[in-house]
């Protein structure tokens, strides 16, 4: 009789979680039927001309090329695919405004390293863009400085921009104000085109909103009055809070004016969500450039990523193991506090790894969902809010053993790393790149695509880093819950996230601990059933961190040239590892397709065909002929 006991009780807990989960079915959909149709991202008509490159300038003043901020430009024009080039401002004035319009599809002049370009310069990008239909993204200090280095009444391309500075004024003489530019939180109104390349979770009303982290504060210019088209703005009083402007011309030419210092932002604070969607409505929605799609086939991608901290979380594993929440459909990336203790050395509350009778069997049921990484310093808590009490050896010493105990329990290499309570520094890049460490999770760059971190003025290299994507309400589904969101609501947020990235083409991380779904498991099959809807219908890719971040790393290797020929388009590209995957996303005009052609997969969507490579080949140069299909 002792020995049937224990079986009785397992199978009534079991049973009693079947009943629970049963009792919750009728609350939550299924699936995200209701959701709205996300924003389109349609191709512009483009006119390109012939047997060129097709890439934008990149411009920078004087001595300014090793400058933070066009670092940053570069680095996110790189990451999302689009071709550039380097330009001195000085060497524009080779080209006409007509030569200028053919070399390059558009010009980009980024803030702070453009400030005194010579008065020349300013009137042959006023004849490009006034009689060549030119297209410009620039910086709204551009041309604010004279030679002398003092600040001008109104910068030099302020008629051409649509704006004024608001400088105070005292005695009938113009007075800069302390700082030289003031603060406020970026607000982008529904009715504006650039708010669809933002998360649509983000908003709150008009303002950004990120959990987290601090609202997005910039410095900016007043503006007195605004004769173009306000696409954001900041929480001050208008007309002075206009951050982003667009003047359109009747020769097709564009200036779009960015009040503020976004570069500066991604190099100096990892805030990458603002300089990004600015690049890309420029060059997709405006400019229609050609560019090579950071994700693997061209889809959005999603990593999902489970935080395994201590062993509070053995109920919620059980429930999700017993209950077969985790589709094996597609991979995991699971994160584990490997060590035995959690809130401090000896409490024995960990996840423990190395003890068959705890963590051990847990991580090893779990790998065969996906990946295993570790989830720093082998005791999550005490590490979480004791990390600025811990030297650097027993920070490199508790990594050490946190990668030890998961590789020596799954029999496979550790290359994933997520940051406990968001503790990092570049004190520990160097212990987890010894380690091999491919990819970080950390709160940087949040709601982005991976990118290339930056610490202590420069980019870290070695690793991608996955930042959180979330909803105004959390990052992870336990802290939305917490905020007062309903399991129903988190349903509908993540779908509408989803349905954005999946039009946007982007790579992202959603990260949640078990305790969320073993609790609300509706909640979790709803969100999972769309995924899984997504991924069947081709327009989404699940991955591990580490694949993901494997796909990039050969992304960033590839060289390749776009060029529009009398047929279609020529691309020819090359990668010393392999072009597998990679997609070229290309413009075509209305009624126009490209042919097939063998080794390639060819779709279409809202004017944009999408041509990925097939193949395992290291090199390919391609001539994809366009046909007219009729009205």
């Amino acid at each position: 009789m002792r020995k049937v006991a224990p079986f009785l009780c397992g199978f009534i807990i079991v049973s009693l979680f079947f009943i629970y989960a049963k009792r919750l079915e009728n609350r939550l959909p299924q699936a995200c039927s209701t959701t709205l149709p996300a924003h389109q991202f349609r191709a512009p008509q483009t006119s390109f001309p012939f047997h060129v490159d097709l890439k934008t300038a990149l411009v920078f003043q004087g001595n300014r090329a090793d400058s933070h901020v066009l670092a940053a430009y570069q680095q996110i024009l790189a990451e999302e695919g689009f071709a550039y080039e380097l330009v001195p401002a000085a060497a524009l004035l080779n080209y006409s405004a007509k030569k200028l319009k053919e070399r390059y599809v558009a010009l980009i002049l980024p803030e702070e390293i453009n400030q005194n370009i010579p008065p020349p310069v300013v009137h042959l990008l006023e004849r490009y863009v006034l009689d060549a239909g030119g297209k410009i993204l620039l910086g709204a200090d551009a041309g604010a400085i004279d030679g002398e280095g003092a600040r001008r009444a109104q910068g030099l391309f302020a008629a051409l921009a649509g704006l004024q500075y608001g400088w105070p004024k005292a005695g009938g003489e113009v007075k800069e104000p302390a700082g030289n530019r003031y603060e406020g939180t970026l607000l982008i109104p529904e009715g504006s085109p650039l708010r669809k390349y933002f998360d649509p979770v983000l908003f709150d009303r008009d303002a950004l909103k990120v959990f987290d982290c601090p609202p997005v504060k910039d410095a900016y210019f007043p503006i007195a009055n605004a004769g173009a088209n306000v696409l954001a703005y900041t929480d001050r009083q208008p007309p002075e809070n206009a951050c982003v402007l667009q003047k359109n011309y009747a020769g097709g030419g564009v200036v779009l004016s960015v009040n503020g210092s976004p570069g500066a932002l991604k190099a100096r604070e990892n805030v990458d969500f603002v300089l990004r969607p600015l690049l890309k409505y420029f060059l997709l929605e405006l400019v229609g450039q050609p560019r090579l799609v950071a994700s693997p086939g061209g889809t959005a991608g999603l990593v999902l990523a489970v935080h395994v901290c201590s062993g509070a979380y053995f109920r919620d594993l059980d429930r999700i193991l017993a209950w077969k929440l985790f589709s094996q459909e597609i991979p995991f990336s699971f994160f584990v506090t490997a060590g035995p203790d959690n809130d401090r050395p000896g409490d024995k509350r960990g996840v423990d790894v190395c003890n068959p009778k705890k963590g051990r069997r847990y991580v090893e049921a779990l790998s065969r969902y996906g990946s295993v990484g570790a989830h720093g310093g082998w005791h999550h808590n005490y590490w979480a809010y004791h990390y600025n009490e811990l030297s650097a050896e027993e920070k490199k010493e508790y990594i050490d053993w946190n990668y030890q105990a998961l590789q020596e329990v799954t029999g496979r290499p550790v290359t994933d790393y997520a940051a406990p309570g968001g503790r990092h520094d570049p004190e520990i890049n160097d212990f987890l790149a010894a380690w091999g460490t491919k990819a970080v999770s950390a709160p940087l760059a949040f709601h982005s695509p991976p990118t290339r971190a930056w610490f202590n003025g420069r980019q870290e290299k070695r690793f991608w880093l996955f930042g959180y994507t979330g909803t105004t309400y959390g990052t992870a589904f336990e802290n939305m819950l917490a905020g007062g969101r309903k399991p129903e609501q988190i349903v509908a947020d993540i779908c509408k996230l989803i349905d954005a990235l999946v039009e946007k083409r982007e790579i992202r991380l959603l990260y949640f601990h078990p305790v969320s779904i073993a609790r609300h498991p509706q909640m979790w099959r709803a969100i999972q059933s769309y995924i899984l809807q997504q991924v069947e219908e081709g327009n989404l890719s699940v991955r591990t961190m580490s694949d993901f971040a494997g796909f990039l790393a050969r992304h960033e290797k590839v060289r390749f040239s776009i060029r529009k020929n009398e047929r279609g388009y020529l691309v020819a590209a090359s990668c010393p590892d392999s072009l597998k995957e990679m997609t070229f996303a290309l413009p075509l005009e209305q009624n126009t397709r490209l042919k097939n052609a063998a080794g390639l997969k060819i779709k279409e969507k809202n004017g944009w065909t999408y041509v990925t490579i097939l193949k395992d080949t290291r090199q390919v140069k391609l001539q994809l002929s366009a046909t007219k299909t009729g009205a």
